[in-house]
C-alpha cells in the first residue's frame, strides 16, 4: 500500500507547478459540480417558492439538494489549488477548508436514506408515485457511478498498477457520480409532474411544450381556418 511520499500523484505534481493534464481534469470535475449547484440550488428555490412543495419529502430533498450544493463547492478549492502551481497543500488547512464539505457528503447519505424511507412508508398516491420514481432512477444514477468509481479502485488495487495513468483512471471515474447528483433535479423534472410544474413556473423559459399551448391554423375542405385543436376536437 503506497503512503503520500511513494503516491505517484504526489511525486508527479509536487513539484511540477501548473500542471495542464492536472488542471483539466480538476477543471472538468468543477465543471460538472457547477452545473450540479446551479441544477440543485433551482431545486431549493422552487421548493420554497412552491406552496405544494412543502411536504416532509419534499423538504428532505431540497435539503438534500443544498447539501448537495455545499459538498460539490469543494471543488473549487481543488481548481484553486491546483491553478496556483501548488498542487498540493497542508493536511490541517486541508482538513480546515473542507471539513463542512466532508460533512455535508456524509449527510447526503443519511438524508437519502431518509427520503427512500419515507417514500416507501407513504401512501401510493399518483403524484407520490412520480416522485418515487425519479427518485429511483436518482439512486440507480449514483449507485451506477459509484460502484463503477470502487470498481476501478478495486482491479486497481488488485493488479498493484500504482502509477499515475491508474490515477487519472480512478480520478476520472470519480466524475460520474458528481454527475448523477448533478442531475438528481432533471431527474425530478422529468419523472415527476408535481415537480415539473413547479419548475416551469418558476423557469418558464425551459418549457419544451410551446407547440403544446400554441394553435396552428388548419384549412380543411370548406376553406375556414380553424386552430389545431378545434380540429382535433371535431373528429
Amino acid at each position: 500500500m503506497s503512503n503520500i511520499t511513494t503516491d505517484p500523484a504526489y511525486a508527479a505534481f509536487k513539484d511540477a507547478g501548473f500542471c495542464v493534464p492536472l488542471v483539466l481534469l480538476i477543471f472538468c470535475k468543477a465543471s460538472v459540480c457547477l452545473l450540479g449547484i446551479i441544477l440543485n440550488g433551482d431545486l431549493v428555490y422552487i421548493t420554497w417558492k412552491t406552496k405544494t412543495l412543502r411536504g416532509a419529502c419534499n423538504l428532505q430533498i431540497a435539503l438534500n439538494a443544498f447539501s448537495i450544493c455545499i459538498q460539490q463547492s469543494s471543488s473549487f478549492v481543488t481548481l484553486a489549488v491546483v491553478v496556483t502551481g501548488t498542487n498540493f497543500i497542508p493536511l490541517g488547512y486541508c482538513g480546515i477548508i473542507q471539513a463542512i464539505p466532508l460533512f455535508c457528503t456524509i449527510f447526503t447519505n443519511g438524508i437519502a436514506f431518509s427520503i427512500g424511507v419515507d417514500r416507501l412508508l407513504s401512501s401510493m398516491k399518483k403524484t407520490q408515485l412520480n416522485v418515487f420514481k425519479s427518485l429511483s432512477v436518482i439512486l440507480l444514477m449514483e449507485i451506477c457511478g459509484w460502484i463503477s468509481n470502487y470498481s476501478i479502485r478495486l482491479i486497481i488495487g488488485a493488479a498493484n498498477l500504482h502509477t499515475l495513468n491508474s490515477w487519472y483512471i480512478i480520478n476520472i471515474t470519480t466524475i460520474m457520480p458528481y454527475i448523477a447528483m448533478s442531475l438528481s433535479p432533471v431527474s425530478l423534472y422529468i419523472f415527476s409532474t408535481e415537480y415539473s410544474r413547479a419548475f416551469l413556473k418558476q423557469f418558464p423559459f425551459i418549457s419544451t411544450s410551446k407547440l403544446n399551448s400554441s394553435t396552428t391554423a388548419v384549412v380543411p375542405f370548406g376553406g375556414k381556418n380553424i386552430s389545431s385543436k378545434k380540429f382535433y376536437d371535431s373528429l
